[in-house]
């Protein structure tokens, strides 16, 4: 697949007003009544639980497709059902590991795993910085509306390295002491959010993510944990090394390529990590629980 195949074609709402043109094809400008009487993903999504997700057009398979919080794609269910009336290609599987965690059902016993349930990784955006700022200072009110004390609001995971290719979810660390994690979870949970808990991961909180602040991964992370000096410890080698970054960047841009799901994804990473993570200066026994921890992770499904 080619790198323009690739780039997410994100539809605004001018894109769908006015029309916009990709590579020859084009999205958005389709009069309403073209789609009159049936569902539509641009115009009249049904009421599916990706309807608010963003639209991606997938160039190379000719299909629109929503991408859920996880930075994961499927096809648009809309754009699904009419592929399949027409007795077009439609593989209805998608690319998260858990059934239904994004409330659609994988297809797993029909159908080979498709190119398009690949994890996404893009080219750095220079847009992310700005992206963080808006969530950091969404976050900061809302926990000072509470009168939550914390340490920092820290962007970290791949979109916060400069130059790096990245899925393209903006990660976020909500640094708290111990005995402000469930006030810190009160206010998040006030502007939106769903606690979802530990998901094994001790000192690190995960949030299912409201659609206006998609897509994101947000925790709250204790100071000083394992979890959030892994997330930091990456994020500062990485950018303190521009051709570590770029050696890493082709090893995402690989694992994306071959992973079936975000689980072979996560692992096909881990032995880098590993070196980077020695890199920083993390102990041998940090190292170790930290590849336990993400082969927990991959042992029950990514996403819990």
């Amino acid at each position: 697949m080619t790198s323009d195949e690739r780039e997410l074609w994100w539809l605004s709402s001018t894109d769908l007003a006015t029309g916009v043109t990709r590579g020859g094809a084009v999205l958005g400008g389709v009069p309403a009544s073209a789609c009159a009487g049936s569902y539509c993903c641009l115009h009249n999504p049904s009421d599916h639980p990706l309807r608010d997700a963003p639209l991606r057009w997938r160039g190379d398979r000719r299909i629109m497709e929503r991408v859920c919080e996880h930075g994961i794609c499927h096809d648009a269910p809309d754009d699904l059902a009419y592929r399949r009336s027409v007795g077009a290609e439609a593989t209805g599987a998608h690319g998260c590991c858990v059934p239904s965690c994004c409330g659609i059902e994988p297809e797993r016993e029909q159908v080979t795993v498709p190119e398009s349930r690949a994890v996404v990784v893009v080219d750095y955006q220079a847009g992310w910085p700005a992206r963080f700022e808006e969530l950091r200072a969404a976050y900061a009110r809302a926990l000072e509306k509470s009168q939550v004390p914390y340490r920092s609001i820290e962007h970290v995971g791949s979109t916060s390295v400069p130059g790096l290719a990245a899925k393209p979810v903006i990660d976020v660390d909500i640094v708290v002491d111990e005995p402000d994690v469930d006030a810190a979870t009160a206010a998040l949970e006030q502007i939106g959010f769903i606690s979802r808990g530990d998901l094994g991961v001790s000192g690190r909180y995960a949030f299912v993510t409201p659609e206006r602040f998609a897509p994101t991964n947000t925790y709250a992370a204790i100071e000083g944990a394992l979890a959030l000096r892994n997330h930091l410890a990456v994020r500062d080698v990485l950018r303190a090394d521009p051709a570590l970054r770029d050696e890493y960047a082709q090893v995402k841009r690989h694992a994306a390529e071959v992973a079936v799901d975000i689980d072979e994804y996560i692992s096909l990473k881990s032995e880098f990590l590993g070196r980077v993570l020695e890199r920083a200066g993390l102990s041998e026994a940090d190292r170790a629980a930290i590849a336990e921890t993400n082969r927990g992770i991959a042992g029950r499904g990514a996403h819990g």
